[in-house]
């Protein structure tokens, strides 16, 4: 029967590793998905008060197999309402998962 292997671990690690890994339960798990998902509706909040997004409308007219038109494209922002919901709540989340923990 093979010996099991022995590895040399620095001191004060294995306590460490104990905190990271053992103690972790399904309600953490959980927590740390609700955090991260805060973070990423925040992160979208904050870039929707800067970025634009491509808009494209097509105008015109068909009878039967002619077709006169036109397509535009221009850039909106998201209303600030819009983006303060999204900031407001990622942020919300992110406390709420923390104080849960």
């Amino acid at each position: 029967m093979p010996r099991p292997r022995t590895y040399a671990v620095p001191p004060g690690i294995i306590p460490i590793l104990n905190q990271l890994c053992l103690h972790h339960t399904v309600e953490d798990s959980d927590m740390r998905a609700l955090f991260i998902g805060g973070l990423i509706v925040l992160i979208l909040g904050i870039v929707s008060l800067f970025a634009a997004f491509p808009q494209r409308e097509r105008h015109g007219i068909k009878a039967g197999d002619v077709s006169l038109g036109i397509e535009t494209q221009h850039n909106e922002k998201l209303p600030p309402l819009l983006s303060a919901v999204l900031i407001l709540g990622g942020a919300g989340m992110m406390i709420g998962a923390k104080g849960r923990a």
